[in-house]
């Protein structure tokens, strides 16, 4: 009976560790590769604008204010439609999600820290020596 208590535990733990194991390693890859999918995009955004000229309107902000007074609907109206929103918005929800993984983990971190810590007493705790009776 006792040996039949032992391995469900193990087995319990062996779960509880696969489960632990998996979630810290698909966390920390979603975080890392969402990171850099949004950061690509992001730089893809300013390569398109810079490619197009379209940076180029905010040289009128250091000529002269009254132009940009009397043009600010157009200016922004031309930089809006040259905008690839196809690839900003793919951006803004990687970096969204990455940020609700974080907090994610940040929020649970001291349960995983519990868990962890008890995962791991429990597969390195040293063995007892066998009594000779």
């Amino acid at each position: 009976m006792k040996k039949l208590e032992k391995k469900i535990i193990q087995n319990v733990f062996f779960y509880e560790t696969k489960q632990t194991l998996f979630q810290l390693v698909f966390r920390t890859l979603g975080i890392i590769g969402l990171i850099i999918g949004g950061t690509f995009f992001g730089i893809y955004v300013l390569s398109q604008l810079s490619q197009q000229s379209t940076l180029d309107i905010f040289e009128i902000l250091f000529e002269d204010f009254e132009i940009l007074k009397n043009y600010l609907g157009e200016i922004l109206s031309t930089f809006l439609v040259e905008l690839p929103k196809l690839e900003i918005a793919a951006s803004l929800v990687a970096f969204t999600i990455s940020f609700i993984l974080i907090f994610s983990v940040f929020k649970n971190f001291p349960r995983l820290k519990n868990k962890i810590h008890c995962l791991l007493k429990f597969w390195f705790k040293p063995l007892k020596p066998r009594s000779a009776g």
